[in-house]
């Protein structure tokens, strides 16, 4: 048993070809945006790529190429900034980063495989590649438990000699053993490997899915061999590309964008208030429509809601399963697990 500490390569990023750029800006007379190539306010790849790809959107080269485009962004930063704020991640898709990630258990490879929009995935195959130890990651806490450290190293030696064994009883370094016997014999070894055992993998993603996954795997109920690795990841973005991840905030190793659509105390308020201006409805006896295609405890649902929300209001189309969804992901688990899960006689 060997112990391990999962690590992250960057392997490659985006490499802009400006000559192409510039042949096409010369086809609409844009040139001028490439321009401050020479003034070194462009030359980060990943952040031209995603500006241009923004740029491209709106004719925004320059004011008067689009007739409603008065004035434009000059400032790279400034222009990403804007676009982090409008959401408009479709130009962030353009901008890829490839890592291997390296000595990570099966335990992370599976969370990871959850966060597939915008991805590549390559992992090792346990089918093809034999077992002769069994590496492994023993997070800090579990090295300070001595009786753990003693008793969980033993057992892995024990699976370890375990792999040794079966690829000696099996015969798989004798030379007359055919490729398709070892791929059927080792598949059949890697199912007594924990799944905590070390592998790797390379791992593409857009920048959308950067932001994204870095949030939601660096938060506190995150596991915590996935944090770990997310926050590497998130470091090295920060240096590649500053403009497009300069506006987080990292504490106790969570990370927090400044932008994304709806922060979750924004949520909870709306899902709040919703929740107040629905039992105000039943109150008045406020009329619901019952969906037949649904298990009873999904039928109940209010056909309109209006939500007040600060100086102006929020007007939701909550139909069929909307309200439901709202509520049991929401802020406010009690009340309208008590709403959903009644007739309307009960209520």
């Amino acid at each position: 048993m060997r112990s391990v500490e999962p690590e992250v390569f960057l392997v490659a990023r985006p490499k802009v070809d400006y000559e192409a750029m510039a042949a096409y800006l010369r086809e609409v007379g844009g040139e001028r945006w490439l321009e401050r190539l020479d003034r070194d306010q462009l030359g980060n790849d990943a952040q031209d790529l995603a500006e241009f790809a923004g740029k491209i959107c709106y004719r925004s080269w320059e004011p008067g190429l689009n007739p409603n485009v008065r004035k434009t962004r000059d400032d790279q930063d400034a222009y990403l900034q804007n676009i982090l704020r409008q959401q408009h991640g479709s130009v962030l898709e353009h901008v890829s980063f490839s890592f291997v990630l390296h000595n990570v258990s099966r335990v992370f490879t599976h969370e990871l495989a959850r966060h597939r929009p915008g991805t590549a995935i390559s992992q090792e195959s346990l089918r093809y590649v034999r077992l002769d130890e069994l590496p492994f990651w023993f997070p800090d806490w579990a090295r300070e438990d001595a009786e753990l450290m003693k008793r969980a190293t033993a057992l892995l030696a024990e699976l370890e000699e375990f792999q040794q064994w079966m690829a000696g009883h099996f015969g798989l370094d004798d030379d007359a053993t055919k490729m398709h016997e070892k791929k059927l014999k080792t598949s059949f070894m890697r199912r007594f490997a924990p799944e905590g055992v070390a592998t790797g993998l390379v791992w593409t993603a857009n920048i959308r899915t950067l932001r994204h996954t870095i949030e939601a795997r660096t938060d506190q109920g995150a596991e915590e061999e996935i944090r770990l690795v997310f926050g590497k990841i998130g470091e090295i973005m920060l240096t590649e590309a500053p403009a497009l991840f300069g506006d987080y905030t990292v504490t106790d190793g969570t990370w927090v964008p400044g932008w994304r659509k709806v922060l979750p105390e924004v949520r909870a308020r709306l899902v709040y208030l919703a929740a107040q201006v629905v039992v105000d409805q039943v109150a008045r006896g406020a009329e619901f429509v019952e969906h037949p295609r649904r298990p009873a405890d999904h039928r109940i649902r209010p056909a309109h809601v209006d939500v007040p929300v600060g100086p102006g209001r929020l007007c939701g189309q909550f139909r069929h399963g909307a309200v439901h969804d709202v509520f049991r992901h929401g802020a406010v688990h009690d009340l309208p697990g008590r709403l959903v899960r009644h007739r309307r006689d009960d209520l």
